[in-house]
């Protein structure tokens, strides 16, 4: 090729693996699909692999490594959501549902009795003090009576509709639900501090097959994934669906707001 040609290509070169060794903002955001057998329809995930949060325990953690020679650190299995607190290990299997950042109770409707006929001046109703009701004519303010202060059956002579007071959960947090357990493959062996691979036969590897396993964890039956029997599990995937802006952030209270039997019919 003539000198012209060499030094063409030498510059495409240069620019092209100049261009490709840059940093390179994504101009869209990134979204990868969850498994839809067990994702919601608009389930999503980033960058992290197949499910958006990997939740663990560090209960169960203390479970396992009272069970190893050799104890592992969380890192092993690479949750991004790890809880801790007074529960007992691998109590995530019976978890359905979770809010992150907590749940309170609100009243939402007081007790008030509100008038629904029409009271005559000569009407004569057993009621104690404390109680009153609208007069049809006069209208007056609703008030509140309690039950252990009115004679039995007042509201029936009254006529009047009771609503009762009723106590609701408001969730103040992310909400999340438990989908798929997480199994678990020969990455748990690997000693990320120095590299070293101990393979399919080493801790926790092994000790998992051992208390596990789909088999000994009742994810496995007939009628429901039969293929994970010699699969073994630890940590829960969990599909979010929280509005843009909503966090997660270290010390949130977590609480669970959904349990369910995991073992189910496809029917």
């Amino acid at each position: 090729p003539s000198l012209a040609a060499t030094a063409l290509t030498a510059a495409l070169v240069e620019t092209t693996w100049s261009f490709l060794t840059r940093w390179r903002r994504l101009t869209s955001k990134p979204r990868r699909r969850v498994d839809r057998e067990f994702g919601s329809p608009g389930s999503g995930s980033a960058f992290s692999d197949g499910y958006p949060i990997l939740l663990a325990s560090a209960a169960s953690l203390r479970e396992l490594n009272d069970r190893l020679a050799s104890p592992v650190p969380m890192s092993r299995f690479r949750p991004n959501v790890t809880v801790d607190g007074a529960i007992e290990p691998f109590a995530e299997d019976g978890w359905g549902g979770v809010v992150f950042g907590g749940v309170k109770s609100a009243v939402t409707t007081p007790r008030v009795y509100k008038e629904s006929k029409t009271r005559g001046d000569d009407d004569d109703f057993a009621v104690k003090p404390g109680a009153s009701v609208h007069h049809s004519l006069a209208p007056r303010p609703t008030s509140v009576v309690d039950d252990e202060e009115a004679s039995p059956g007042w509201e029936k002579k009254l006529g009047v509709d009771v609503r009762k007071r009723r106590s609701v959960r408001i969730k103040t947090g992310v909400e999340a639900d438990l989908v798929k357990p997480c199994s678990r493959c020969v990455m748990t062996t690997v000693d990320q501090s120095t590299g070293v691979r101990g393979g399919p036969e080493a801790d926790p590897l092994r000790t998992l097959y051992a208390i596990r396993s789909g088999r000994e964890c009742g994810f496995s039956t007939d009628t429901y994934k039969p293929e994970w029997s010699d699969e073994v599990f630890f940590g829960w995937n969990l599909c979010c669906d929280a509005k843009a802006g909503s966090k997660i952030r270290v010390g949130d209270v977590v609480t669970v707001i959904k349990r369910r039997d995991f073992v189910k019919s496809r029917e």
